[in-house]
């Protein structure tokens, strides 16, 4: 027997949130200084959804340094969901539902209880050298003690909104540079973050409100 019988439904949930946690880092800039210290361009970093696999094979399979190529600007920034995996401790009531919609001919939508999914979010950062890199690192940091609070909606549909806390669990970084004359430098930074996320089921067919509750006791 079919769990979905061909009815199709999806509540964008993971798209919501991929757009909510790429607008927090969408407008990082630094500044590139000039030799007297003043003041130079200001450059806002671009980020996208993605692995960071993707940078390294544009870089790694670029032409030899005699060719006209076109490299892979930097700074830039990424993120990706790395894993997604039940947690049944957040569940509230397996069975559980309730009602939810305006009232249509004495009848409500049924819904279920939301499953609850652990996300693993990693965030990478790649620049040229560590100036660039300090600078982007300064900027993220103050925001995470250890969380930052995400108000989603996750059931578009009747406007269900739901806090989702983004906890920062790890940080690590790497510098690629040897001191070889023809070595192109790659200051790398990856923030982890564990992001609990709630996902709705189909949306039920409507049901009666139930307006009257007859209790029945044995006197004793």
């Amino acid at each position: 027997m079919s769990l979905f019988a061909g009815n199709w439904y999806s509540h964008q949930g993971t798209k919501t949130f991929i757009t909510a946690f790429g607008s927090l880092f969408s407008d990082i800039s630094i500044i590139k200084f000039n030799i007297d210290g003043t003041e130079g361009h200001n450059y806002t970093v671009p980020i996208d959804f993605a692995p960071k696999n993707k940078w390294f094979t544009m870089i790694n399979e670029r032409p030899d340094f005699t060719t006209n190529q076109v490299q892979i600007t930097l700074p830039r920034m990424a993120f990706e969901i790395t894993s997604m995996e039940p947690n049944m401790k957040r569940k509230i009531g397996f069975n559980g539902t309730y009602a939810t919609g305006q009232l249509n001919n004495g009848q409500r939508t049924k819904l279920y209880n939301p499953t609850p999914i652990d996300l693993t979010v990693k965030l990478y950062a790649l620049t040229k050298d560590n100036e660039d890199m300090f600078q982007i690192v300064e900027q993220i940091f103050p925001y995470f003690q250890p969380n930052l609070v995400m108000n989603l909606n996750l059931l578009p549909e009747f406007n269900i909104y739901k806090d989702i806390p983004v906890t920062l669990t790890d940080y690590s970084s790497s510098d690629s540079y040897t001191g070889s004359a023809d070595e192109q430098r790659l200051v790398e930074s990856t923030w982890t973050f564990a992001v609990p996320m709630y996902y709705y089921g189909p949306i039920a067919d409507k049901v009666g409100v139930i307006k009257d509750v007859k209790i029945l006791w044995d006197m004793v």
